[in-house]
């Protein structure tokens, strides 16, 4: 056997986590809503599971924050599958 290391399993019955990317830092107008969960507004939108964007799930007027529908995907998905 080689000196070379082998990479060590999950534990059993336990998926890994997701890596997922920082919140991007995007100079907003002030009346923009932004996602509390990708940084994304309506000038700068989310990618999209097939590149079509995202739009707005939610949004609080007061707070001009919101979450977007990217975002409320992977939201839900970590309700119903917990690492």
């Amino acid at each position: 056997m080689s000196g070379a290391k082998q990479p060590t399993p999950p534990p059993r019955g336990r998926r890994p986590r997701p890596l997922q990317a920082p919140p991007r830092v995007v100079r907003t107008s002030v009346h923009e809503v932004t996602c509390i969960g990708c940084g994304c507004t309506d000038s700068h939108a989310c990618e999209g599971a097939f590149g079509e964007g995202c739009h707005w799930i939610s949004q609080n007027a007061k707070t001009r924050r919101g979450i977007c529908s990217e975002c409320a995907i992977t939201m839900f998905n970590a309700i119903l599958f917990p690492a």
